[in-house]
């Protein structure tokens, strides 16, 4: 189906030109409406979804600094995939991201009541790391751009079932745990240790 629709669209391309640009204020209207509909759709999962959002963001952007650093940097000419930079960043940032909570964990800073501030501290990163993920994201739509224009229907159909399935999975993450395997074997060790007090 999707296949389809990409070569229906690059057709009207071709016979009406690009599609118009969307006003600033329309692509915040939009924005909000996907995000009011994830709201209404995992409730209170909504605000896990959006935390998560935020970090990933901020530790790709960190990460990306990362690897702009001279003693690991990476030969532009071997990574210049935008996709091979996105992962490589987002693993460099999450590596980071695990080692700080680590070190924070180990120090005893975490407490209920510094969540927020570890929260600010990670939306300061992000703020600091705009530029490179500015860069990456527009890096990101050429490249999405070309290949709607030059893959073949079966790659373009793969790759909205795999984008389909990965948003249907996040939906899913924030369920809570039904199946008598998760119940009672992998969730008995934390019911013990909260019983235990």
């Amino acid at each position: 189906v999707l296949g389809v629709a990409a070569r229906h669209v690059r057709g009207a391309e071709r016979q009406f030109g690009p599609p118009p640009k969307f006003s600033r204020g329309v692509r915040v209207a939009i924005g909000a409406g996907i995000v009011l509909l994830f709201f209404g759709v995992l409730g209170r999962g909504f605000l896990a979804l959006l935390v998560s959002a935020v970090v990933l963001v901020a530790a790709t952007g960190a990460g990306l600094r990362v690897l702009e650093l001279p003693m690991i940097a990476l030969p532009r000419d071997r990574f210049s995939s935008p996709v091979e930079r996105l992962v490589l960043a987002a693993a460099a940032g999450l590596g980071l991201v695990a080692l700080s909570v680590f070190a924070a964990g180990t120090l005893g800073l975490i407490t209920p009541g510094g969540i927020p501030l570890w929260m600010c501290a990670i939306v300061f990163v992000g703020l600091c790391c705009a530029r490179p993920l500015r860069e990456l994201g527009a890096d990101l739509r050429g490249s999405g751009r070309e290949f709607l224009l030059q893959a073949h229907p079966a790659a373009i159909a793969a790759v909205g079932f795999l984008v389909l399935w990965c948003a249907v999975q996040l939906a899913l993450l924030w369920s809570p745990p039904i199946e008598y395997d998760v119940l009672e074997y992998h969730l008995a060790a934390p019911r013990e240790y909260l019983e235990a007090g």
